[in-house]
C-alpha cells in the first residue's frame, strides 16, 4: 500500500465524507487503533481494504512483483537442475568406482589359492 498508494487517497470517511492519504490518517495508541479519520475518529480500515481491492496502481505493482518472483523462481529452478545433474553424475562415478573395487576384490580372491590364508 505504501509503494502503490502513497500519492493518492486511500480511505474515505463515511461520516464526514473526507478522503485521506495514508500519511493523513490518525491513530490512537492508547486504544491500539490506527487508520482513523482525523476529524471523526472512526476506523477507516474497511475503506482502506476496499481501496486496495479496487486500486489499479496497487494491482500493477502486485503484477510486477509476481513477474519478478516468477523470474527468480525460474532462475532458481535452473540452478537446482544443474545441481541435480552434477549430483547424479557424481553418484554415477561413485557407483562405478565401487563396482570396480568389488570386481577387483573378486578377481583377487579368485587368484588366491585355497588355504593360502591358513598358516
Amino acid at each position: 500500500m505504501f509503494r502503490a498508494c502513497w500519492h493518492h487517497p486511500i480511505a474515505k470517511c463515511g461520516r464526514c465524507g473526507a478522503s485521506f492519504r495514508s500519511t493523513e490518517l490518525a491513530a490512537d495508541p492508547f486504544c491500539g487503533l490506527s487508520n482513523l479519520c482525523p476529524s471523526c475518529r472512526i476506523d477507516l480500515t474497511d475503506s482502506i481494504r476496499q481501496h486496495l481491492i479496487s486500486c489499479a496502481v496497487a494491482a500493477v505493482l502486485v503484477a510486477q512483483d509476481a513477474v519478478a518472483d516468477g523470474k527468480l523462481i525460474c532462475e532458481d529452478s535452473v540452478t537446482l537442475r544443474k545441481d541435480a545433474h552434477r549430483l547424479r553424475d557424481a553418484a554415477g562415478v561413485a557407483r562405478a568406482e565401487v563396482e570396480a573395487e568389488i570386481e577387483r576384490k573378486k578377481r583377487a580372491e579368485a587368484e588366491t589359492p585355497p588355504g593360502a590364508y591358513l598358516a
